[in-house]
């Protein structure tokens, strides 16, 4: 097991997709704190910081993918984020200097890869429910408003047009959450990991491990 601080957005740039497992539970962040993120996002560029530590991201690599074992909550929430602000350019409502390249630079880096041969080429694959829910918000499709994923798309959409912050300022805050990025051995095994990060939390429920 090794660990390394990186930039949030260097370790969603990278080439792996990235899957939640089957024994995840599901996509559960509710706006309060998405606005608790947004906020922060604000704050470290009006106060020039110059990162903002954002938790940790386990992961192992899988047979095609990197498994995320702890952190989906966090990389579903800011994949979020950036399809609502590619979005927010593509319509026009925040502005940006050359809007198509930097709408075309956060599509193709973070939310997608344009190289695979599968039907959905979505970097971030998640669970079945789940699944479904974010790639239709990549076609437009906001119609299933019980889902958190949903309803947090639509709360950053909101948020980023009130903001004051700029698009480009938006970019850089989203630049500065650090995490550490540990990276476990394939010889071990991710459940009992998962299971093991989560047992000084909220208790797993049996419908969750299965």
């Amino acid at each position: 097991m090794k660990g390394d601080a990186k930039q949030l957005i260097h370790f969603l740039g990278k080439n792996d997709r990235f899957e939640i497992p089957i024994y995840q539970r599901s996509y559960s962040w509710k706006p309060e704190q998405c606005a608790q993120l947004f906020h922060d996002l604000e704050m470290t560029i009006r106060n020039n910081k110059p990162s903002h530590f954002f938790g940790s991201l386990v992961s192992v690599a899988g047979k095609d993918n990197l498994l995320i074992i702890d952190g989906q909550q966090r990389i579903t929430t800011v994949s979020l984020l950036l399809l609502a602000l590619k979005n927010a350019i593509d319509d026009g409502s925040k502005a940006i200097d050359d809007p198509q390249k930097e709408s075309t630079k956060l599509y193709k880096r973070y939310l997608v890869d344009e190289y695979s041969d599968d039907a959905c080429k979505l970097k971030l694959r998640h669970i079945p429910g789940d699944a479904e829910t974010f790639e239709a918000l990549f076609s437009g499709d906001m119609s299933n408003r019980q889902s958190g994923i949903v309803r947090n798309y639509l709360f950053f959409h909101s948020a980023i047009l009130d903001s004051s912050l700029s698009a480009e300022e938006i970019i850089e805050a989203v630049s500065r959450l650090l995490v550490i990025d540990i990276s476990i051995d394939k010889e071990d095994n991710p459940q009992l990991i998962f299971e093991s990060i989560n047992s000084t939390g909220v208790d797993l429920c049996e419908g969750d491990k299965i």
